[in-house]
Formats: structure tokens, C-alpha cells, sequence
């Protein structure tokens, strides 16, 4: 028997014997690419997520967020505030005015400054001790020794508050230095004046007694007064990015009392976990590349001290689709390259390229 086909029913791929197929154009070349790129689409998560562990596994990577020193603003003396020029999230240049304060001064001030200047009138006008009656005498005497104690320990408060300032960042050693020089100069008028007040060397020592008492009456008045200056002027220091403003206008507050926190952006630091097997690849000096999640810029940051501790690693800092459980050992680095304004925000996620 001989069989033969036609042309027509070979090449015609949507019959078979007279037939109609519904489904016979799935066979043609472009349906099956198509059915291809349909199931790519539907497997590409699972191969990027492929794809992410092969490279954390090949490449050390580990998460991290940015670290500025916080420098706490604060004043020596208790006020109001009469205007706060600063707010959260502004830039702060350096030694800037960043509140005006009303200052509120103690009530025996006054009475201080109408002592030390009725003691200057007194020595200017060359009357000395001695020459008045013992009673006379000897209830100037008490009071001027009552008002030097007085400055005695108001200068050592001033010493103390002002050294427990220096501790925090918030006072400097100019003013610390200035402190105690006031302190040791109210300390060397109360020994004058207590050498003083003995009877039988009160003629020899009044003349050099009165001399060194005068200039020293003349600094503590200049001083006083001051003090007692209406408004006073806080300022940023160093500089940097306002993290937090504690007061308002109008607020008033105590002496030593913190007015506002500044991140020193000048001194940028990157707190990174790594995990424990790869830590053998990390010294002091090692660099990286950093990476800021959100700009996704990348700048350089160095190991700058040995590590001192492990931790967990805080939830929501890695960008790795499987959880990390493991503990990582925690690195400081130095950033090297400057952080743009938008990226000055503390605790910004990153990750650290080994």
C-alpha cells in the first residue's frame, strides 16, 4: 500500500486529520519563549535570593549603623531663657550663639558689691583700721572676714560646677583655669584679712595690707558685677547638628542644668557587628568601604581601636533576607570621607564592605 502526504496537512501545525487543535500553537518557537519568560519573573526572588547568599557568603559583609559624639550643652549660672536660636535638626556653626538667658541672681549679691565698695571708699580715702575705736575695729574686721568666706565658697561652687562641666564637654580649660584663679584669689584676701585682724600687727601690716586689698576688692566688684548683667549668652562650642533642645523660651532653669545635646559632625564614627568567623580578617587599620543605605553612597572608613565587646546585632540594621542570630563582635571605624548634610542623621543603617 502507498501512503503520501500533502503539502498542506504537513505544514499546517493547528489540524490533524481535518482536526482542529486549540492548543497546537503552544508548540511554535514564541510560546515557548514566552512560557520561559513567565516562569523567570515568577522565579526571580528566589534567585536573587540565591544570588545574596552566595555573595554574603563569598564577600564578608556586616551591618552597621553611623555614631556621632554627643557634646551636652549647659550653663554654669541658673536664668530664664529669653530666646532659643536653635532648633532640632539645625546646623550649628562653631561658637555660635544658641541661647540668650536672663540670668537670675542670688539675692545677697547686691549686698556683696555694697560691702566690697564701702571696704574700697574706706581704703581709698586712707582710713585704715587701726586708727578707728576697737569696737569700731573689730566689727569691720568681722564683717569683711564674713563677706571673704562668703566669696571663699561661692568661687569654689563656681570651681566645682564649672570642673563637673569640663567632665561633660560642656566647658573648656580657659574657663576652668579662670575658676581657679578667682578661688585662690578670694582664699589670699581672707588670709589678709584674717593675718589682719590680730591687734598687735594691725598698725605694721595695714599699709601692705590695704594695697593688695584694694586691687583685689576692685577685681571681685568688676567680677560681681558682671554677674549681675541682665542677659547672658550661651554659645555651641564646637559646633554641629542640634540633636535636642531640652528648653523653651521663657523656661527657667538651675545652674548645671543641660539646655540642648550637639552631634559633632566633624567626628563621624561607623559601630559595625561582624561575625565572629570572619573577625580573624579584621585589624586595627584595616580599611572598608561603607555603604549609606539611602543615598547608597560609599565612602571610606579605618579600624581605629581594638574591639572590647559582642553583642547582638539590633534588629532592623541588615539587609541579609535570612535572620542573624549568631552574636557579632562590635567595631568602631573612622570615617574618613565627610558625610553630606542629609546624611548626618544618628543611627542611619549601613553596611560595611570588608
Amino acid at each position: 500500500m502507498k501512503v503520501s502526504f500533502s503539502s498542506t496537512k504537513k505544514n499546517d501545525g493547528t489540524s490533524e486529520n481535518n482536526v482542529k487543535l486549540p492548543y497546537a500553537s503552544a508548540k511554535r518557537a514564541f510560546p515557548k519563549i514566552r512560557w520561559i519568560l513567565i516562569l523567570m519573573l515568577v522565579a526571580s526572588p528566589f534567585i536573587m535570593m540565591l544570588g545574596k547568599i552566595v555573595l554574603d557568603w563569598v564577600f564578608v559583609t556586616s551591618p552597621g549603623t553611623i555614631w556621632m559624639e554627643k557634646k551636652t550643652i549647659n550653663s554654669i549660672e541658673a536664668g530664664t531663657v529669653e530666646k532659643v536660636f536653635y532648633h532640632r535638626g539645625d546646623m550649628a556653626s562653631p561658637d555660635t550663639v544658641m541661647f540668650r538667658v536672663k540670668r537670675k541672681n542670688p539675692e545677697n549679691r547686691m549686698e556683696q558689691i555694697a560691702f566690697l565698695e564701702a571696704e574700697r571708699d574706706a581704703a581709698n580715702m586712707g582710713i585704715e583700721t587701726g586708727n578707728s575705736s576697737p569696737e569700731i575695729s573689730s566689727r569691720n574686721i568681722s564683717n569683711e572676714i564674713q563677706l571673704a568666706n562668703e566669696s571663699v565658697a561661692y568661687y569654689e561652687q563656681a570651681r566645682g560646677n564649672t570642673k563637673w562641666l569640663m567632665d561633660q564637654g560642656a566647658a573648656t580649660k580657659a574657663e576652668m583655669d579662670l575658676a581657679e584663679n578667682k578661688l585662690r584669689e578670694a582664699k589670699a584676701s581672707l588670709g589678709a584679712l584674717t593675718s589682719s585682724s590680730v591687734p598687735n600687727t594691725i598698725k605694721s601690716s595695714a599699709p601692705a595690707v590695704n594695697s593688695a586689698r584694694i586691687a583685689q576688692v576692685e577685681q571681685n566688684i568688676t567680677s560681681l558685677k558682671k554677674m549681675t548683667e541682665g542677659l547672658f549668652d550661651i554659645k555651641s562650642g564646637q559646633g554641629g547638628k542640634v540633636h535636642s533642645i531640652f528648653v523653651s523660651d521663657g523656661q527657667s532653669f538651675a545652674a548645671g542644668e543641660p539646655l540642648a545635646v550637639v552631634l559633632n559632625t566633624q567626628q563621624v564614627h561607623i559601630v559595625t557587628y561582624v561575625d565572629p568567623n570572619d573577625f580573624k580578617k579584621i585589624r586595627i587599620g584595616t580599611t572598608a568601604t561603607v555603604k549609606i543605605l539611602g543615598t547608597g553612597r560609599k565612602i571610606k572608613g579605618v579600624v581605629e581601636q581594638p574591639p572590647v565587646v559582642a553583642d547582638h546585632v539590633p534588629s532592623g540594621i541588615s539587609e541579609k533576607f535570612y535572620p542573624v542570630t549568631m552574636r557579632g563582635v562590635q567595631i568602631f571605624l573612622k570615617v574618613m570621607d565627610p558625610l553630606q548634610e542629609e546624611e548626618t542623621i544618628e543611627g542611619l543603617p549601613v553596611v560595611v564592605e570588608w
